[in-house]
């Protein structure tokens, strides 16, 4: 059902059919440039080419891709890369967490506002997509607060002397915090050392937040022929393109920035000859890309005929924009 043949895409996207043409530099240099450019205009872009017949025990990440509605780029000429259909997640055309409904970029209208691009691109699995899920809680001194509190919430299990005991204590730390101040003196510490005693700090720990979570992915292209090379090119171009921002108002110059594009991570499986998201894998919220590393030179510096690179890595780092919430989790079969 999917069949993906990417050694003729220049041919299919510009209606030429294949000529021998000349051996000289300039001519290849041309040829991988035009090929080049013609992969731009592709919606969706999948590697490696049989990564749906076999590759991975047919298992791969979809990255689809959305911009700002008021995005001077706009993807209107997109075509589909051969009459193979694009890979579609199931999980509707809008970004993921805009049904969510309570994060601050779901409630943005105009130009704020986020749509799903054409734009997709079909890696196989990484080593390694491992995910941490994390809760801010802190350590609070309340001090003096917090002891008022406990007295007020125990006032009737208290006596008198309990009281005095407790005024006495204040008093006493607050003439020594006077004397330090007035005089330098470490009055206060001084007098712990030689009573034993110290200040009950009340410390009391807080829930402050979620933290929003960090996928970081590492793939590896070994591509085996100067279409392949272009393709992965485009990939990581692409991907660099998307998580930069863009000039408002000017082209070259302005004093305002529209944010970048925001991507949907999905974890796809081939099932019966069509592909689906993987249920036994976490979703993903809708990310942000922030950063991405890349390295041209993997096993040494050595090159296919044209000049691409014999293998590449690419590292990329995203960061969930929506914290969880219990209500991610109530689907046992199908959860965050």
């Amino acid at each position: 059902m999917f069949d993906f043949d990417l050694g003729g895409v220049a041919n299919f996207l510009t209606g030429k059919k294949p000529t021998s043409g000349g051996s000289s530099t300039k001519s290849k240099f041309e040829r991988l440039k035009q090929s080049q450019a013609d992969l731009k205009q592709v919606s969706q872009l999948v590697y490696p080419p049989n990564i749906l017949h076999g590759v991975g025990n047919g298992h791969f990440i979809l990255i689809n891709i959305n911009r700002l509605v008021s995005s001077a780029y706009q993807d209107t000429n997109y075509k589909i890369n051969g009459e193979t259909p694009d890979i579609s997640s199931g999980l509707g055309d809008s970004p993921a967490f805009y049904g969510r409904g309570y994060t601050i970029q779901s409630q943005l209208q105009g130009g704020g506002k986020y749509q799903r691009s054409k734009e997709s691109i079909v890696l196989s699995m990484p080593d390694s997509f491992a995910t941490s899920y994390g809760i801010e809680w802190n350590a609070v001194e309340l001090g003096l607060a917090g002891r008022l509190a406990r007295e007020i919430s125990a006032f009737d299990q208290n006596t008198l002397r309990d009281v005095g005991n407790a005024l006495g204590e204040g008093i006493k730390n607050s003439v020594a915090g006077a004397v330090e101040s007035l005089t330098g003196l470490n009055v206060k510490q001084t007098a712990e050392l030689y009573t034993g005693t110290i200040q009950n700090p009340f410390l009391e720990v807080l829930f402050k937040g979620v933290r929003t979570r960090d996928m970081n992915f590492d793939f590896k292209f070994l591509p085996k022929n100067a279409e392949e090379s272009k393709l992965v090119a485009e990939i990581i171009r692409r991907l660099k393109f998307h998580m930069h921002p863009e000039f408002k108002y000017r082209e070259n110059e302005s004093s305002y920035f529209l944010y970048p594009s925001t991507f949907d991570i999905t974890f796809m499986r081939v099932e019966e000859g069509e592909a689906k998201r993987n249920v036994w894998l976490h979703r993903v919220n809708t990310c942000a890309l922030t950063g991405l590393n890349e390295d041209s030179s993997v096993g040494g510096a050595a090159f296919h005929k044209e000049g691409a690179p014999v293998a590449r890595k690419m590292s990329l780092q995203f960061m969930e924009l929506a914290p969880l919430r219990k209500s991610d989790f109530e689907n046992a079969e199908d959860s965050f």
